[in-house]
C-alpha cells in the first residue's frame, strides 16, 4: 500500500507536468506590445545589484577576511593600512570584473532562453520529465 506522502508526491509531479505541457503546446508566451504605447525606460540600479551590495556591506565575513587573511601578505616595512586598502581595492576590482562578466553571460543566456520556441521546448521537456518521475514513483514498489 502506498503512503499518503508518496501519493501526494505523485499528484504534485503530475500536476506540474500537466501545467508545463500545455505551455509547451501554446504558440506564444508573450503578449504583443501595445502599439503607440510610450516606452518608458528608467535608469537605476537593478534590484539584484542593490540587494547584493547591501548584503556585502552587512556581511561580517568580509571584514573578517580583510582583517585575518590580507595582513599576512603585507610586505615588511610598508604601511599595513595602506597595503590592506590596496589589497581590498584589488579584490573589489576583481570581483566587479567577475560579476560584470557573469551578468553579461547571463544576459546572453536569457536572450537565447527567452525565445518562444526554446521556452516551449523547455516546457515540453520539463513536463515529460515530471510525467516520467511521477509514473516511476507510482510504479515503484
Amino acid at each position: 500500500m502506498k503512503s499518503g506522502f508518496r501519493i501526494a508526491c505523485i499528484a504534485y509531479l503530475l500536476w506540474l507536468a500537466f501545467r508545463a505541457i500545455p505551455a509547451a503546446l501554446r504558440r506564444s508566451h508573450d503578449a504583443a506590445p501595445v502599439e503607440g504605447a510610450p516606452q518608458v525606460r528608467r535608469v537605476r540600479l537593478p534590484w539584484g545589484f542593490r540587494r547584493a551590495l547591501v548584503t556585502a556591506l552587512l556581511n561580517p565575513k568580509l571584514g573578517v577576511f580583510f582583517v585575518v587573511f590580507l595582513p599576512q601578505f603585507v610586505p615588511p616595512g610598508t604601511s599595513s593600512l595602506l597595503m590592506t586598502l590596496l589589497f581590498g581595492t584589488i579584490q573589489a576590482a576583481e570581483a566587479l570584473v567577475w560579476y560584470l562578466a557573469l551578468g553579461s553571460a547571463v544576459a546572453v543566456a536569457r536572450t537565447m532562453l527567452d525565445r518562444p520556441r526554446v521556452r516551449r521546448a523547455i516546457d515540453g521537456l520539463t513536463g515529460a520529465v515530471f510525467v516520467f518521475f511521477g509514473a516511476r514513483l507510482a510504479l515503484d514498489a
